[in-house]
């Protein structure tokens, strides 16, 4: 994610809202929601991984908006979140939720670096816990992986023509 352009004639049309992604030991699990309430949703367990496409509905997405505009959330940046010393147990967390014009990325790297954000990453992760709970259709592995990315956009650009000189023969 990151700073990067967005690829869309202004950050409004941008149809990406949040992406969220957990991993520990033996789970993964990682959400791709548009602004429209269409998600993707990855669980992995172990060698199983279950691939959900469904539409939130107009309450739970106002729900969800709240979470995002929690304050402390906001206002949050990187280099506020800090592993404290001593052994850190595997229970990542990545937030990448879009502001407007860019990507806010957040990666805690265990419960401990949550901690002193648990108000507002919190309900964050008991929502994404619960939203298999929701309305919809489970695709096979083969035909909805994709570990949750943004699509890429294709550019085809055009290339100088060959020189005129010829490769040398190996």
């Amino acid at each position: 994610m990151g700073q990067e352009a967005i690829p869309y004639a202004s950050a409004a049309a941008y149809p990406f809202l949040l992406r969220l992604e957990t991993m520990d030991f033996v789970n993964q699990q990682c959400l791709l929601l548009r602004r429209d309430g269409h998600f993707h949703l990855e669980e992995e367990k172990g060698r199983r991984t279950k691939v959900f496409e469904g539409l939130l509905p107009q309450d739970k997405m106002r729900e969800l908006q709240q979470m995002i505009d929690d304050d402390q959330l906001v206002q949050l940046t990187q280099e506020q979140i800090v592993s404290p010393p001593g052994d850190i147990l595997l229970d990542e967390l990545h937030v990448d939720v879009f502001r407007g014009d860019h990507w806010q990325d957040l990666f805690f790297m265990d419960v401990a670096s949550r901690k002193p954000f648990d108000r507002s990453i919190s309900p964050l992760v008991r929502w994404l816990a619960a939203l298999h709970k929701e309305q919809h259709r489970e695709l096979t592995e083969d035909e909805g992986k994709n570990d949750c990315q943004l699509p890429k956009k294709i550019v085809l650009r055009s290339r100088n023509p060959a020189s005129p000189t010829t490769a040398p023969r190996p």
